[in-house]
């Protein structure tokens, strides 16, 4: 009898655990990874960040030297963002209309940080490429 109980639960407990339809195309998982992904820390705040959103606008000019190396260094957390930006659903977790305000208000804001250096670090890739010719991958980009 314990041995048939024990089958039961084996066999219901993946049926009462499913995931929510479309959860396996959460954009915010691969924006999650691209944020872990990142090799910036130095440039989130400060005079080197200004420097580069000044880069971004094209008010400084292009230093390949500079830009190009930190570019590269970041290119595989940049390209898991363009990659997440093809999902249909991206779901951070955070019940924003519900009854729970206080998680909107302790929600993560670190994202927010990563997540414009992350897109200044997509502008310079964008940037980087249109400069190179490659125009289509830099439209992809943006």
């Amino acid at each position: 009898m314990k041995r048939l109980f024990v089958i039961l639960v084996l066999l219901i407990t993946p049926l009462l655990a499913q995931v929510p339809k479309g959860a396996d195309q959460n954009a915010a998982l691969r924006y999650w990874n691209a944020f872990a992904q990142m090799k910036d820390e130095a440039v989130t705040s400060g005079d080197e960040a200004k420097h580069l959103e000044e880069v971004a606008k094209g008010i400084v000019p292009w230093d390949e030297a500079a830009v190009g190396k930190l570019l590269d260094e970041n290119a595989g957390a940049v390209a898991t963002m363009v990659h997440g930006t093809t999902f249909p659903y991206c779901d951070w977790g955070i019940d924003y209309w519900g009854n729970d305000e206080h998680l909107v208000a302790a929600s993560p804001i670190p994202n927010l940080l990563r997540g414009r250096v992350l897109a200044r670090l997509n502008v310079l890739t964008a940037r980087r490429l249109a400069m190179q010719g490659k125009s289509r991958e830099a439209t992809d980009h943006l």
